[in-house]
C-alpha cells in the first residue's frame, strides 16, 4: 500500500506539472486545459476523502481533457486513475488503466521507469491467476495426517454362542425327559401286569424301570440346570460384555441311578 500511495504522489506530481506546463503553453488560449486542471483538483479531493470511485471518474475526466487538448503528458494520469479505482474495488477497471500508463507513458520523463515498474507490479497484483488459489500447492489442512476411527475388529455386542447353546441343551434335555417319561410309564403299567396280584417284583424285572426312570430324571435336572445357566449366562453378557461366563454340563447315568455335573465360572478369563 505504501508503494502505491508514493508512486501515486509521484505521478501526481507529474500530472500536475504536466497541466501546469500545458497550461503555460497554451497560455491559458485552450479552456480544455484550464477545465482539466479544476478536474483534477476535483479528483484529489474526493481521493483524499475516500470517495475513490468519483475520483476516479474525474481523473478521467482531466485525462480526456489533456488528451483532447494534444498535451503528450496526458498519460501521466492514467496511474492516478488506476490508483483510484484499484482503492474502490474496481479490479478490471484498474488493470486497464494501469495497462494503458504502461503503454502510453512517455520513457523520457524522470523516475518514470520506477513509476511503470509499479504499475506492472499492481497488473500482475490484479490478474485472474494472482485472484485464484494455486491448484498445485498443498492445501494446509492436507498438511495434516487424517487419523481414520478403526472398526473394532470383533463383533461389538456380547457374545450370546454360550446361552444358546445350553438352551438347546435344555430343549434336547427335555426331549430325553419325555422318552424317559414315557418309556417308564409304560414299564410301570407292564410291570403292574406282570408281577401278579402281590404287585412284588423282583429286580430283574424292576432293572428297565429303574433305567427309564433314571433317563427321565437326568433329562428334566439336565433341562432346568441348563436353562437356569443359560439365563444367568445371558443376563451376564448383556450386563457387562467384559464379563465372559463359562459353564459345563456333563450328564452321568448308571443302571441303579443317574445325574448331571455342572461346572461353571463367571468373571474375567
Amino acid at each position: 500500500m505504501g508503494s502505491r500511495t508514493r508512486g501515486r504522489v509521484t505521478v501526481l506530481a507529474f500530472a500536475v506539472a504536466a497541466l501546469a506546463t500545458s497550461a503555460a503553453a497554451a497560455q491559458d488560449q485552450d479552456a480544455r486545459v484550464t477545465e482539466a486542471r479544476g478536474a483534477f483538483e476535483q479528483a484529489e479531493e474526493h481521493f483524499e476523502a475516500g470517495r475513490f470511485a468519483e475520483a476516479a471518474r474525474r481523473y478521467e475526466r482531466s485525462y480526456e481533457l489533456l488528451r483532447e487538448a494534444g498535451r503528450p503528458t496526458a498519460p501521466l494520469v492514467l496511474f492516478n486513475i488506476g490508483s483510484a479505482y484499484d482503492r474502490a474495488g474496481q479490479v478490471e477497471r484498474a488493470r486497464e488503466a494501469y495497462a494503458r500508463f504502461v503503454e502510453e507513458a512517455p520513457r523520457d520523463l524522470p523516475d518514470i521507469l520506477q513509476r511503470i515498474a509499479e504499475a506492472e507490479q499492481r497488473l500482475a497484483a490484479l490478474s485472474p491467476a494472482a485472484a485464484e488459489p494455486t491448484r498445485d500447492a498443498p492445501d494446509a489442512r492436507d498438511a495434516t495426517p487424517r487419523e481414520a476411527a478403526a472398526a473394532p475388529s470383533g463383533s461389538s455386542g456380547p457374545d450370546l454362542t454360550g446361552p444358546l447353546v445350553l438352551f438347546g441343551v435344555a430343549g434336547a434335555s427335555l426331549v430325553v425327559l419325555a422318552i424317559g417319561g414315557g418309556l417308564a410309564i409304560g414299564e410301570n403299567d407292564r410291570l403292574g401286569e406282570s408281577c401278579g396280584a402281590t404287585g412284588e417284583c423282583t429286580d430283574a424285572q424292576l432293572g428297565d424301570l429303574r433305567a427309564f426312570t433314571a433317563v427321565a430324571d437326568v433329562g428334566w435336572i439336565t433341562a432346568a440346570l441348563a436353562g437356569a445357566v443359560a439365563i444367568g449366562w445371558l443376563v451376564a453378557a448383556l450386563a457387562s460384555g467384559d464379563e465372559r461366563p463359562a459353564a459345563s454340563l456333563t450328564p452321568w447315568i448308571t443302571p441303579h441311578a443317574g445325574g448331571v455335573a455342572l461346572a461353571g465360572v463367571w468373571g474375567d478369563r
